[in-house]
């Protein structure tokens, strides 16, 4: 029977030679790196752009930095303050899904 991920971090960090060790440590350090992505993982909000009453983008912030100039963090800050850049487009969040 194979062990999961989980399953297998857990045995490495319950084993005595844990702090002895350093191949368990490494190997125990890569499952958690591993088990942390996985977990820390949850949906994006939508954002809208829109240039006066016409909507432009509609996506998460990585998709539209992707299309702009702006950074993922920028977008995010625009669109919490529904706010405009430069250019006059202004930013805000979708409520609910699309």
């Amino acid at each position: 029977m194979k062990m999961t991920d989980k399953e297998r971090f857990r045995h490495l960090m319950a084993h005595p030679n844990y702090w002895k060790d350093e191949t368990i440590q490494k190997e125990a350090n890569a499952l958690g790196k591993i088990i942390w992505n996985q977990s820390s993982k949850r949906p994006r909000k939508m954002i809208q752009v829109s240039l006066g009453d016409k909507v432009v983008l509609t996506g998460t912030c990585v998709e539209i930095a992707k299309r702009s100039n702006l950074s993922e963090t920028h977008i995010k800050n625009l669109a919490r303050q529904n706010g405009m850049d430069s250019f006059g487009k202004t930013y805000r969040y979708l409520e609910g899904p699309l």
